[in-house]
């Protein structure tokens, strides 16, 4: 497998890595959600106008909402904070490959440049600084 396919596989990984694939949550249309908080606890309505033994119950089903919705929104930033840290490294990781990429080819073609340079050299060198060319058929 040559490098740059390899480079272009670890590219399209990571990509699948930040697109979602292996993320817990979905984004779509700038929206995101949880795949693994559930539905969001409905919240109770609570009883003023009735007798104070439903007006007592009413808050304690409110109270047993609250807990519940504070549990869903921890779930719900646990979960954003993991995607976001996924995506991040994700971006990270491809960063780097492409920068390790950039430079490697960077290395390559300086060397080849030098190859090159010295191969002119040889065929046309050039004189030293302050020193005449010669030519043969010249006489003194």
């Amino acid at each position: 497998m040559k490098t740059t396919d390899l480079f272009a596989l670890r590219m399209g990984c990571a990509l699948l890595v930040a697109s979602g694939v292996v993320a817990s949550g979905e984004l779509k249309k700038g929206v995101w959600s949880s795949s693994n908080c559930g539905a969001k606890p409905a919240s109770p309505s609570l009883s003023y106008n009735d007798t104070i033994d439903n007006f007592n119950e009413s808050v304690k089903a409110f109270n047993t909402w609250q807990a519940q919705a504070l549990a869903y929104y921890n779930c719900l930033v646990k979960e954003a904070n993991e995607d976001t840290k996924i995506i991040s490294d994700s971006i990270n990781q491809q960063q780097t490959e492409h920068n390790a990429y950039v430079q490697r080819i960077n290395a390559e073609v300086a060397a080849y440049k030098a190859q090159v340079e010295a191969a002119l050299q040889q065929v046309n060198p050039v004189p030293a600084e302050g020193s005449m060319p010669t030519d043969e058929n010249t006489q003194q």
